[in-house]
């Protein structure tokens, strides 16, 4: 047809088949997404973090350092300091961050609630035989709505958890920095091929 002087209606524009397809192809697909993506259900959000861990060390026939230390979500301690510390007292500070979290994976990791209430010398169940002399370690998991503690004496041997009972609290204590914080003398090692070296 010609151009526009002889004023004559135009003839609409066409496109080949093969395009007009392949647009029809690309507008479907994109709808198909949109209704893929528009129905799809949200990403699981984790729980939120609550409560407190702590971890305490009781005096002994050395230099063990005695002390509670409580985690909060924010990744704020308070730590109560007693003997064979650095500075004895009570005092705040923040850990780095994520120690909160990392000390509810090791706790998870160890299966911690799993773990009995108490390896003591007067619980033959949780500890058949023992060293004396060492410290008792208590570590408490307290989420808001339910509290878990397990009390152990380090000189405790012959129970099928120990390894991964001295594994977890090695594992807290470098994340609690106990040694940067706390610590200045050393406990007793049990006379154990599995020493504690808290």
């Amino acid at each position: 047809m010609a151009d526009g002087a002889g004023g004559g209606a135009q003839e609409p524009e066409t496109f080949p088949v093969g395009v007009e397809i392949n647009m029809f192809r690309v507008f479907g697909g994109a709808v198909a997404v949109f209704l893929v993506t528009g129905c799809a259900t949200p990403e699981q959000k984790e729980a939120p973090l609550t409560g407190t861990v702590s971890l305490s060390a009781g005096p002994c026939l050395g230099l063990c350092p005695v002390y509670t230390m409580t985690v909060g979500t924010d990744d704020r301690y308070e730590l109560v300091a007693g003997p064979n510390t650095i500075k004895e007292g009570r005092s705040t500070g923040g850990l780095p961050v994520g120690a909160f979290r990392r000390a509810l994976d090791i706790l998870d990791i160890y299966d911690f609630r799993a773990l009995r209430r108490g390896y003591v010398s007067n619980i033959p169940e949780g500890c058949p035989d023992s060293v004396s002399g060492t410290p008792t370690l208590t570590v408490e998991r307290d989420s808001g709505s339910d509290r878990k503690t397990v009390t152990y004496e380090v000189g405790c041997l012959g129970f099928p958890e120990k390894d991964s009972l001295d594994q977890m609290i090695n594992d807290l204590y470098r994340n609690f920095r106990i040694n940067d914080l706390v610590a200045v003398g050393e406990p007793p090692k049990a006379e154990d091929n599995n020493q504690a070296t808290f």
